[in-house]
């Protein structure tokens, strides 16, 4: 498997399965039958959002397979909370989780 193919397939499974509470809330703001082109728009948009992130971090040949590995998991670790909790992550959250005092 090439990489670039590699990287489609993980930003193609992040956005689907990472997102299911997004798309579910988008659903109930917006109904799909009134308002396909945009859900379908605001998909493409994090598909490519999510497609540059992974090509940007896996640039290197050697560091493709981790980064892509860590990414897995953290979009796994952050759905199950998502959807267990209903948490919402934002930037103050990914600060405070990154910060380390001790």
């Amino acid at each position: 498997v090439s990489p670039f193919v590699l990287v489609a397939s993980v930003a193609v499974f992040l956005t689907a399965t990472a997102n299911l509470t997004f798309f579910d809330k988008i659903s109930q703001t917006y109904p799909i039958a009134d308002n396909l082109g945009f859900v379908l728009t605001i998909a493409v948009v994090l598909f490519g959002a999510m497609l540059l992130i992974t090509t940007l971090l896996s640039s290197y040949r050697y560091v493709l397979k981790p980064v892509l590995i860590l990414l897995l998991i953290m979009g796994a670790v952050t759905s199950y909370f998502t959807d267990t909790y209903g948490t919402v992550y934002d930037t103050t959250m990914l600060q405070n989780a990154l910060q380390t005092d001790q």
